[in-house]
């Protein structure tokens, strides 16, 4: 995986900044959450394990938005185009934004290998946390630890991470190999 030589992205260390559009003709700079902790979620229109956690994601922006957190979502997939992207959300009632990183230049900046593929910044936008949500797996449907909630309410309580990566699943990332 040629790409993960790009990955920037390192626990405890600052994330670099960037910019990318929003599905709702926004912009999203990343310095802009300064301040808070933020939830990145590499997330996939066509992908059965990404979708699994759309009602989670909405569920999240609704209980964690009032504490701080932010939740971005980003889908780095060169294989469809932004019309499918808003076809699925609205399919879908996904509420939380979703970033378009063309060219997965970001993507490889984070090293995400999966939809989904969790990062969660403290408010000084270090990493804390990389990987899944919790224990599910395409064989596991039900989970029964939720890793991404114990790295949350550590961080909001002002306590170091739980545990800094578990092994995401989901579908691989779509990538454009053009460079």
């Amino acid at each position: 995986m040629e790409f993960l030589q790009r990955k920037q992205v390192k626990i405890g260390e600052k994330v670099p900044d960037f910019t990318l559009p929003s599905m709702d003709g926004k912009t999203c700079r990343l310095s802009d959450l300064l301040g808070h902790i933020v939830v990145i979620d590499w997330w996939s229109a066509e992908c059965p394990a990404s979708a699994r956690y759309d009602a989670f994601f909405n569920s999240l922006l609704d209980s964690y938005a009032e504490k701080g957190v932010k939740l971005l979502a980003i889908d780095s997939n060169a294989i469809y185009d932004d019309d499918e992207i808003r076809r699925i959300m609205k399919a879908r009632s996904i509420r939380f934004p979703i970033l378009r990183d063309r060219g997965n230049k970001i993507a490889d900046i984070f090293g995400a290998i999966t939809t989904p593929h969790v990062f969660v910044l403290g408010p000084d936008a270090s990493l804390a946390y990389e990987g899944a949500i919790d224990d599910q797996s395409w064989s596991n449907t039900k989970p029964t630890q939720n890793y991404l909630l114990q790295v949350l309410d550590a961080l909001l309580a002002g306590k170091p991470s739980p545990f800094t990566f578990k092994e995401p699943f989901g579908c691989s990332v779509k990538r454009s190999w053009k460079t």
